[in-house]
């Protein structure tokens, strides 16, 4: 899996040199999308979505969900826990995608001892420079004590790890990011972590 994900970062390397990325108008479009939402500009943002945008994580099969940015579970989520996302290296095309990696930072990460996590992001873009689409796809992240975290809500708190993580996977939706940092605050008391400055 590692060899394979550094052939894409290589790979991806050299595309950028052929793309000509400064100019590109597929890498402008996406590089200005994502600026609007770095601001908290919504309203530009979706101005540069084609029609019935999609989204999808990890696999580009099927129709994808609806997307909207600023909106879904995970946007609560992000807001609360304060995600910070920067682009390593440059934004980089094949065809009609532009791809970059992102790592990300946020208050969840710091409370499970994890420092980050890198995400290759894809944007589909039209012929007429809009983007309809968005892959989100895992590529790694430095060693944290979530599991050990979720192992302590299983056998302490098993009511609220089962709110907080139906069927075994975490749901950020609802309340649930102000419930997972109480909990999570607990827990690093309890296994004598230090107190962490918001």
């Amino acid at each position: 899996m590692i060899r394979f994900i550094g052939v894409i970062l290589c790979g991806l390397a050299a595309l950028s040199v052929f793309a000509g990325c400064a100019g590109d108008p597929k890498i402008r479009v996406v590089r200005a999308f994502n600026d609007a939402r770095d601001r908290g500009d919504i309203n530009a943002a979706m101005a540069m979505l084609a029609p019935e945008p999609r989204i999808w994580y990890e696999h580009p099969n099927g129709p994808g969900m609806p997307w909207t940015p600023g909106q879904g579970p995970w946007a609560g989520w992000d807001r609360f826990f304060g995600s910070s996302k920067r682009v390593l290296g440059e934004y980089q095309r094949d065809g009609d995608a532009v791809f970059a990696i992102v790592e990300e930072t946020n208050g969840y990460y710091r409370l499970t001892e994890r420092r980050w996590s890198r995400t290759m992001l894809t944007w589909f873009v039209t012929g007429d420079h809009r983007i309809r689409g968005m892959l989100v796809a895992g590529i790694g992240e430095s060693p944290s004590r979530a599991a050990e975290f979720r192992e302590w809500a299983r056998q302490i708190h098993p009511s609220e790890y089962a709110h907080l993580f139906p069927s075994d996977q975490l749901d950020p939706s609802g309340d649930r990011p102000q419930r997972m940092k109480a909990l999570l605050l607990k827990w690093r008391a309890a296994v004598g972590l230090p107190e962490l400055n918001d």
